[in-house]
């Protein structure tokens, strides 16, 4: 499974502080709902944009069913290379960004996922964005990020309430399920990590 931790390090503190070793393991499995926290089962390499060196992404296992839970930090979306906040300010319309200028090929087919993403994602979630029905993307993309807060806070709170990514549900996420916590996603989004 993958899980997104919510963290304030940008990438490069990130890995300047070697932040992957102190992110707090997962308290329960996501798989076989196992309760105690999950022992630690080593890192895994990712590349983010902008990024010289690569970063490490922690690993726990479940000693009762064996399924490991990655803990990517938030400011990285599952699947994609871009950061987040590129993203956000490619969907916002800020042309002049550096790095939107520096992925804009990318980014544009990011936008077109989730063009053909969003639907399958609204029905999922229902109505824990609110009453209103999002006849768009962008509509429902600005709604999203009304409700939540930041995309990082979107995307953490449709991975744990719905096992869906912001572009895609991956094998790793698990199938959509009803909401973990039958309240929809939270702004006030936990925080896994330590220190």
């Amino acid at each position: 499974m993958q899980v997104i931790v919510l963290t304030d390090h940008s990438p490069e503190s990130y890995v300047r502080t070697e932040a992957h070793r102190r992110i707090a393991a997962p308290l329960g499995c996501p798989g076989c709902r196992y309760t105690f926290r999950l022992p630690r089962h080593g890192y895994y390499p990712r590349r983010v944009s902008d990024l010289q060196e690569q970063m490490w992404v922690a690993r726990f296992i479940c000693p009762r069913c064996g399924l490991t839970t990655s803990c990517l930090p938030s400011f990285c979306l599952p699947y994609r290379y871009v950061r987040v906040v590129t993203v956000a300010a490619f969907v916002a319309g800020e042309e002049q960004d550096g790095g939107v200028q520096r992925h804009w090929d990318l980014l544009r087919r990011y936008w077109k996922g989730f063009l053909w993403w969003w639907s399958t994602l609204a029905q999922t979630v229902g109505l824990c964005f609110g009453p209103c029905i999002w006849k768009t993307a962008r509509a429902f993309w600005d709604g999203m990020l009304a409700l939540c807060g930041k995309l990082e806070w979107a995307s953490h709170g449709l991975l744990w309430e719905f096992g869906m990514g912001v572009f895609f549900r991956y094998r790793v996420h698990g199938w959509a399920r009803r909401s973990r916590s039958r309240q929809g996603i939270s702004r006030e989004a936990p925080r896994w990590e330590s220190g």
